[in-house]
């Protein structure tokens, strides 16, 4: 058995890699949903892409 402050900063590593995996996923997603906006593909998420699209004009 591993002393409890190494399980402890185990779990906290794994917590951490899941984050950033999720991070990576909204990023990969937001990335394929404005390429599919900008070459106006038919996409499952048109009125996700078009408040994204809304929000980047506010944010200028």
């Amino acid at each position: 058995m591993y002393p409890a402050s190494s399980r402890a900063t185990s779990t906290a590593n794994h917590a951490i890699y899941a984050e950033h995996a999720q991070y990576a996923q909204h990023a990969a997603k937001a990335s394929w949903m404005l390429e599919d906006a900008i070459f106006a593909r038919p996409s499952r998420d048109t009125d996700a892409i078009k408040f994204m699209i809304e929000n980047e004009r506010q944010n200028v």
